[in-house]
């Protein structure tokens, strides 16, 4: 195994660039941190490793392909969001993420526009894993892999079926579901709707909420109830209340 001990070592200050998208764009790269996440990626059978970096004492059993090497708590600490605490970065290929890699499903999808914070993205793959949806489709804008994501998604990245399209792209893609949009003008709420047949749920940015395409080209546009002061809910919580009452519906 090979050992870097140098934060100054330039594979280091290679990784360090991919905290930023411009770079992870042009080289087809992002990075994977901790044990857990890393383990889920190899769940995916298109997903290319190229580098692992494991913090000193650690061990760790590599696939074919893989070049591992061991690295102080200062590397770590200046390649990692997490720092020392991730123990093991591992740099990988960036996966195909357009729809025609989506087998045609019948079930449940969450279109998550424009959403501007990673870790927003990240819960909501989580969540969409937990409920069994059959794909996470986002628009071009959102950031699919940025580390943030991998981190807040436990690496259900990698669990959960995921597309970046255009508005008309996913709007083709669901065709015969019932879309239905979050909005909380809208006069029905979601215990309203019926949600046991195949359905497309939009949950739209954390400032501007979703487009008007969208509200344009929905079935139906639904509320979430809420009691106390504030006038609208996370985006990962509407998210995750919408699913689960699908998923309730269904039950």
């Amino acid at each position: 195994m090979r050992e870097i001990t140098s934060p100054t070592n330039p594979l280091v200050k290679s990784i360090v660039r991919l905290r930023d998208r411009r770079s992870r764009d042009e080289l087809r790269t992002f990075i994977i941190e901790g044990f857990d996440e890393l383990n889920r990626a190899r769940l995916r059978s298109d997903l290319v490793i190229d580098t692992v970096l494991i913090s000193q004492g650690e061990s760790y059993t590599p696939l074919a392909g893989e070049r591992i090497i061991s690295v102080t708590d200062a590397i770590l600490e200046k390649v990692a969001v997490r720092g020392p605490a991730a123990r093991v970065l591992a740099v990988a290929q960036q996966f195909d993420t357009s729809l025609a890699g989506i087998p045609e499903t019948n079930d449940l999808v969450l279109i998550a526009e424009r959403i501007e914070k990673p870790g927003n993205l990240g819960t909501m793959l989580r969540t969409a894993d937990a409920v069994g949806a059959a794909v996470v489709i986002c628009d071009p804008l959102v950031d699919v892999f940025n580390p943030s994501v991998v981190r807040a998604s436990l690496g259900c990245l990698f669990t959960v079926p995921i597309a970046t399209a255009s508005i008309d792209e996913a709007l083709a893609f669901v065709t015969g579901y019932t879309t239905v949009v979050a909005t909380p003008e809208a006069k029905q709420t979601l215990y309203e709707l019926d949600l046991t047949g195949p359905t497309a749920m939009v949950i739209g940015s954390e400032h501007d909420g979703v487009s008007p395409a969208w509200k344009e080209a929905a079935d139906a546009l639904c509320s979430i109830p809420m009691a106390g002061h504030a006038d609208s809910l996370n985006a990962a919580t509407s998210a995750a209340v919408m699913l689960y009452e699908a998923v309730r519906q269904r039950q």
